[in-house]
């Protein structure tokens, strides 16, 4: 969100329990301040953030809501 204080096309690393990975950032401001929106698609690194353990019990789909996440700035 751009009320973050993190400058837009900044390098952050995104932290879960499960995994680090480090991303450009880029605003969006539809979304509420404090919210990360990444793409869980089929090879990207997000995935890494995300713990296999809690899927859906029915289709085994990993949860990709509400996973608490840190972001950290690593260069402007």
């Amino acid at each position: 969100h751009p009320d973050s204080g993190i400058a837009e096309g900044a390098r952050a690393e995104v932290c879960t329990d499960c995994g680090t990975i480090t991303v450009s950032v880029s605003h969006d401001d539809a979304l509420r301040p404090g919210v990360i929106d990444l793409p869980f698609v089929e090879g990207t690194q997000a995935l890494h953030l995300l713990n296999p353990d809690a899927a859906d019990p029915w289709t085994g789909t990993p949860t990709l809501d509400g996973v608490t996440a840190e972001i950290r700035v690593v260069s402007d």
